[in-house]
């Protein structure tokens, strides 16, 4: 198998637990906001979804509610079109 003959494969390591940053920051900061710019397109994100809730449930947080909102990212009530012209800048 070549996992078990790879230097860099094997030396990776899980995390101890999972109060990680890559849930706990990276889920209502990335995925969570992820999927609230696609409730306002229009555009299912049934993975995304689906990874925020099952994060929410194992840590106990509700990660929707503390997510970044459209409103801090100055996209509230914004069409595709606004939303990629704020992205530019």
């Amino acid at each position: 198998m070549v996992s078990k003959e790879s230097r860099m494969l094997t030396a990776l390591r899980a995390p101890g637990g999972l109060d990680t940053h890559w849930l706990t920051e990276d889920v209502p900061y990335g995925l969570a906001t992820w999927g609230l710019i696609g409730d306002a397109l229009g555009v299912e994100t049934p993975t995304i979804d689906a990874l925020v809730t099952l994060a929410s449930a194992v840590l106990r947080t509700d990660f929707r509610a503390v997510a970044r909102g459209l409103d801090e990212l100055g996209l509230a009530g914004q069409d595709a079109a606004g939303m990629v012209a704020a992205a530019r800048g």
